[in-house]
């Protein structure tokens, strides 16, 4: 959760700098570009690999009935950071070899085919998020539900775990909205 939210973070600034600051060709800055650009991707796509490793968390932790957040040993999470980080770092490729577009002498974007082929890899992700956290967020509610069913007997205990589990649900149902829109978005660009 924690290394999704950095990666997050990451992706506000360096979008920030590539898009704040002029680039041109005749200077060194154009490296600067590049490395922000390639960064801002890679940490938009670990990002949401995460927000798909929480949603997966979330629905491992209402099914298994204990609540136990600790579900995960170190040697899987680790593995599961790996993947996210080298899928992320793999699907960057168009970017290295790609030019650019320029206007008025200043860098706007990377030329088409690898822009494309960016937003293309983007959108795949998005889409990929959007169907495994719709049918977790699905699987989810109707634990929640199941659970809140099974528990009616105790209400202290139905109360705050349900509250929680219900707000964590939440959270994951937003991150999946927010998603929906970026992928709109990207659509529309």
């Amino acid at each position: 959760f924690n290394i999704s939210g950095v990666y997050s973070m990451v992706t506000v600034i360096t979008y920030q700098i590539a898009a704040q600051f002029p680039f041109s060709e005749n200077f060194w800055t154009v490296y600067i570009f590049k490395v922000t650009y390639g960064v801002n991707t890679i940490a938009g796509r670990a990002a949401t690999i995460g927000k798909i490793y929480i949603a997966i968390h979330r629905y491992l932790v209402i099914r298994s009935r204990e609540f136990s957040e600790m579900n995960w040993t170190p040697a899987v999470i680790s593995r599961m950071l790996l993947a996210q980080f080298v899928i992320s770092l793999a699907s960057s490729a168009p970017i290295w070899p790609a030019s650019y577009v320029h206007k008025n002498g200043v860098i706007i974007s990377l030329d088409p085919l690898s822009a494309l082929m960016s937003k293309v890899l983007s959108q795949f992700t998005y889409a990929i998020y959007i169907v495994i956290n719709g049918l977790l967020t699905f699987l989810t509610s109707r634990e929640l539900l199941q659970m809140k069913r099974i528990l009616k007997a105790n209400q202290n205990s139905v109360k705050s775990v349900v509250t929680q589990q219900r707000n964590m649900f939440i959270i994951v149902s937003v991150c999946t909205i927010s998603h929906l829109v970026k992928i709109f978005q990207q659509v529309n660009v």
